[in-house]
């Protein structure tokens, strides 16, 4: 059969169904009582989920909430400028609605196993989960419809690390070696 648009989408949508976290990261077995945090990984949680009032509140359970680690929606994290909400260079969700307001607007990805699959954000201009983190902490790039949760952190090197290590308790170290996941063509 030839290959067209419909073919790669159904491939595509196919693959994506089948990486699904298999439920044995740490977060999971800490989750059930089998695991226990580290102190910095605790840290993080906290900042993660804003659970403890000595801690600023990182604001990442908004678009990444649990079970799945993301709120499966369309947020403008202020990754662009956009004086007005016709200035984006990437349209985002708005190419597909057609509504100026979703312009700029990208789905939330999960967070689970997230360390596999660098480059960062739709266009993959991040290399490194703390170029990430670093675009958060400094509250993104203005644009009118920018989520209003976004604002400039201010988190210590300390809070980033403890960030990055509890988001890494969302990883499966074997999530590459499954056999459905491997080149069918090696």
């Amino acid at each position: 059969s030839e290959i067209n648009k419909e073919h790669i989408s159904y491939a595509l949508s196919q693959f994506q169904r089948i990486m699904v976290s298999s439920g044995m990261a740490k977060y999971d077995r800490v989750e059930v009582g089998l695991d226990v945090f580290t102190d910095e990984e605790l840290l993080g949680r906290d900042l993660f989920f804003d659970d403890n009032p000595d801690v600023p509140d990182a604001e990442c359970s908004h678009c990444h909430s649990v079970p799945l680690m993301t709120a499966n929606d369309f947020f403008n994290n202020g990754l662009d400028e956009a004086p007005t909400l016709t200035e984006f260079s990437d349209l985002g969700l708005g190419k597909i609605t057609g509504l100026i307001s979703d312009n700029g607007k990208f789905r939330a990805p999960t967070l689970r196993n997230i360390f596999f699959t660098a480059p960062y954000m739709h266009d993959g201009r991040f290399n490194t989960l703390e170029e990430v983190i670093e675009h958060y902490n400094s509250g993104g790039k203005p644009s009118r419809n920018r989520d209003p949760l976004l604002r400039p952190l201010n988190l210590t090197e300390e809070y980033k690390q403890a960030l990055t290590a509890f988001i890494r308790t969302m990883e499966e170290p074997d999530f590459n070696d499954r056999p459905e996941l491997q080149n069918p063509f090696k």
